[in-house]
Order: structure tokens, then C-alpha cells, then sequence
């Protein structure tokens, strides 16, 4: 039980050290006049960044895969995208800013609220699967193990901010698994071989 212990307090500072050396995006959306937007983003000079817009269903209306740099800016015209919600989405390595914008007749409203989202910890050794994830939104996660397409594990992580489990996976039969994070609004997964 120590053992289990002090390997989730490693797993802990892991996860914070990795955390604290990555650059969070900083991003701003300032609407230049009626149809057209200026995006500008701080992201991490050391890793390449994705830029995402999607539409309310999920469709990708824009994205580009920017190289290692400081700093992300470029104007948009939005005045023929069709009304509705759309997500502005900067992802600089494993951590990823995102706003909500209102399209409406052409014009642009931005919401004030930036969500932030780091991606999960995941490791193994031939015994133990360790995940560690910082649920900013307090979803109601699950982690779901897959051989091929059956599901062979299942386990409720709850809604905690911070959450840190390992799991015993020596009883699992020899060969390649896929691990998922369920409910976090995007599934992370992870490739178990044992």
C-alpha cells in the first residue's frame, strides 16, 4: 500500500514539473471591425502549434500547423461563415487555450472565458498503469481499456480537479491494449503493451 502511495506521489510531481515547463497558450480574439478578427496567441517557442476553428456540429472551418514559434497572430474574415457558435482552439504541445466566438449577421462576440486544458500523464510498467490528469471542468471521467475493440476494463475517476490512479494490469492476458480517457470533452488515449 506505501509502495502504491509514494508511486502516485511521484506520478504527482511528475505530472507538476511537466506542467510547470510548458508554456500555457495565452490567446486573444479582438474583433477589428464588424467581419473581421485578429487572433493572436502566445504559445511555447519550442514546439510546433495547431490553430483550430470548428463549427457548433464539430466541423473544422479552418487549421494550421504553425512551426516553433512565440507567438501566433493572423486576421480572419468571418462575414461567410454561415451563424452560430464556433471554438477558436491554440494547442502548443500538450497544452491547449480555448474561447468560444458568436457569429451573427457577419459580425464576431467574443466570450471573455479562456478554458485550458493539458493533456494526461499516462505510463506503465509491466504491473501498474499510471494516470494522472488535471480535470479543469470537473467532467465526469472514466478510463476505458480496449483489446481490439472489446472493452476488457471499465473505471469510473470521478470528478475530482486533480486526478491521480494507478491500475494493476499485470492480470491482463500478453499483447497490445488501448487505453482511453472518456469524458473530457476530447478522448486522450494511450497505447498499453504488455
Amino acid at each position: 500500500m506505501k509502495t502504491k502511495q509514494f508511486t502516485l506521489a511521484l506520478l504527482a510531481v511528475a505530472l507538476t514539473l511537466s506542467v510547470a515547463a510548458t508554456k500555457i497558450p495565452k490567446m486573444n480574439i479582438v474583433a477589428l471591425d464588424d467581419s473581421k478578427t485578429l487572433i493572436a496567441a502566445e504559445t511555447d517557442p519550442g514546439v510546433s502549434s495547431e490553430i483550430l476553428i470548428e463549427d457548433q456540429r464539430g466541423r473544422m472551418v479552418y487549421y494550421k500547423l504553425s512551426k516553433a514559434s512565440p507567438e501566433y497572430k493572423s486576421v480572419f474574415d468571418f462575414s461567410k461563415l454561415e451563424d452560430g457558435t464556433y471554438t477558436v482552439k491554440i494547442k502548443s504541445g500538450k497544452v491547449s487555450a480555448t474561447r468560444v466566438m458568436e457569429v451573427n449577421d457577419g459580425k464576431v462576440v467574443v466570450s471573455a472565458a479562456i478554458k485550458t486544458r493539458i493533456d494526461p500523464y499516462f505510463s506503465c510498467d509491466d504491473r501498474i498503469l499510471k494516470v494522472s490528469y488535471l480535470n479543469f471542468d470537473k467532467n465526469d471521467i472514466s478510463l476505458l481499456i480496449y483489446k481490439g475493440s472489446q472493452l476488457v476494463f471499465q473505471s469510473g475517476l470521478g470528478t475530482e480537479f486533480n486526478v491521480q490512479k494507478g491500475f494493476n494490469v499485470s492480470n491482463l492476458i500478453r499483447g497490445d491494449y488501448h487505453v482511453v480517457l472518456a469524458g473530457t470533452g476530447e478522448d486522450f488515449s494511450y497505447r498499453l503493451t504488455r
